[in-house]
């Protein structure tokens, strides 16, 4: 038998045999277990993941238009508090203040600079380029700068005693005295 016999011999078999209607209602009869059943099943699934899909997204929006701007309001309170006016102001005193105290202290290392410039006879010129954020480093500095400047301070007196040197010239008398022989004889005429 084809399934179009089948399906024939169901539409007219179907108000005569009772046995027969209450096998198709059997079989059309939705329950919970053929819905689980049905669920865990691939088409099942897709099905559900659809629905949930949609249910989600549509509370998602609903919670983002009733509660984002608020929750996003919470936070940038909590990370930048506002500031009142006395807190700005307070602010400003202190980076005033901070920058003056920066300034003084670059001002005394200057000074102090050039005090050990002056004493060790560096150029002062170039003191600026030496100061650090504290005095110690600023001494290194100097050290460093003194310990280069006196070596080439020195290769360029080396230099300079070089192209300068007196070389007497070889004289090609053959009567040459020594010192002593000449103290000798001027002792001997008193």
């Amino acid at each position: 038998m084809e399934f179009n016999e089948v399906k024939t011999w169901i539409e007219t078999n179907m108000n005569e045999n009772e046995e027969l209607k209450s096998y198709l209602a059997e079989l059309g009869k939705v329950t919970q277990e053929k819905v689980e059943k049905w669920i865990e099943e691939e088409e099942g699934k897709k099905f559900i993941s659809r629905i949930n899909d949609k249910f989600f997204s549509k509370a998602l929006e609903t919670w983002k238009q009733n509660n984002l701007e608020k929750e996003i309001e919470k936070e940038i309170k909590k990370r930048f508090p506002e500031k009142s006016e006395k807190d700005i102001e307070l602010e400003k005193v202190k980076a005033e203040l901070e920058k003056i105290k920066s300034e003084a202290i670059r001002k005394e290392l200057t000074n102090k600079a050039l005090k050990i410039a002056t004493e060790k006879k560096l150029p002062t010129d170039l003191i600026d380029y030496f100061i650090a954020d504290d005095e110690e480093n600023t001494i290194k500095n100097l050290e460093k700068f003194e310990k280069i400047f006196n070596k080439h301070l020195q290769e360029a007196i080396q230099e300079k005693i070089k192209d300068n040197s007196y070389i007497p010239p070889i004289s090609q008398n053959t009567d040459k005295k020594s010192i002593q022989e000449i103290f000798r004889k001027a002792l001997n005429n008193y």
